[in-house]
């Protein structure tokens, strides 16, 4: 009788880690993509609304975005996320901890035009109706489904 030869195939914690930091990868990726409108039209990416943006025009520079730290947070978060899921890669809690760093990514990309900042016209400051962009929807999506899989990897884990 011959023996049974043993399958040799990937532990699917080990392959539902890899898929939660490629979305991660393309939830950061997701900021060089149209992430806020405003109500003028004006389109910025998720670069300028997240690090602030200005226009120069000879000596003249005016600041058009300040530093927006949610949208700073939608698009580090991932990173974080998939750090502590390779360092947690055997640890439960880390898991958990990785799901929720995601979670809270794409949480805060989809809040992402409730803090658009303000901008000064004259003396005073008038808040701009702004809407998400397909980058920032995008980059909530992926964060969201890379925590799914995080918690689906605490949920198979043999």
């Amino acid at each position: 009788m011959a023996k049974r030869r043993k399958k040799s195939s990937l532990p699917i914690g080990t392959i539902l880690t890899a898929v939660a930091c490629l979305l991660g990868i393309a939830a950061v990726c997701m900021m060089f993509l149209d992430a806020i409108e405003t109500a003028v039209g004006t389109v910025y990416t998720g670069v300028q609304t997240a690090f602030g943006y200005s226009e120069t025009l000879g000596p003249i520079t005016t600041k058009i975005l300040d530093v927006n730290v949610l949208a700073l947070l939608a698009y580090l978060l991932p990173v974080a996320g998939i750090l502590v899921a390779l360092v947690g890669f055997k640890s439960k809690l880390l898991s958990l901890i990785s799901c929720a760093v995601f979670v809270v990514a794409g949480v805060f990309a989809f809040l992402m035009a409730t803090t658009f900042p303000a901008t000064v016209i004259g003396s005073d400051w008038v808040q701009v109706e702004a809407s998400i962009k397909i980058g920032a929807i995008l980059c909530g999506v992926f964060s969201l489904v890379a925590a799914a899989c995080e918690l689906l990897k605490l949920v198979f884990k043999k």
